[in-house]
């Protein structure tokens, strides 16, 4: 759904005038597909849920600490469904 959204508003060019935030689920979040959306000034979150959990379970969010992070690193934590610490350090 999101990735034809975001080909429509390519194709038409137009823009995004109220949405702030995309939540992803159900596969992994296409890196490009973060990118995108933040170029069009959309925060893209990846989430992960179930419907017996009503549907969200864990959702990947950066924390201030990582806005200092370079773009790519910011992206690979985006890409996660939640916070590892490994990942998070």
């Amino acid at each position: 759904m999101w990735l034809a959204l975001l080909a429509y508003l390519k194709q038409n060019n137009l823009k995004f005038s109220t949405l702030k935030m995309a939540v992803v689920g159900g596969s992994a979040c296409p890196p490009a597909m973060i990118d995108t959306f933040r170029e069009y000034g959309v925060e893209c979150r990846h989430a992960w849920g179930m419907t017996e959990m009503s549907p969200l379970g864990s959702m990947g969010t950066l924390k201030s600490k990582h806005e200092a992070l370079p773009r790519d690193k910011q992206r690979e934590l985006a890409c996660k469904q939640g916070a590892r610490r490994s990942a998070c350090r």
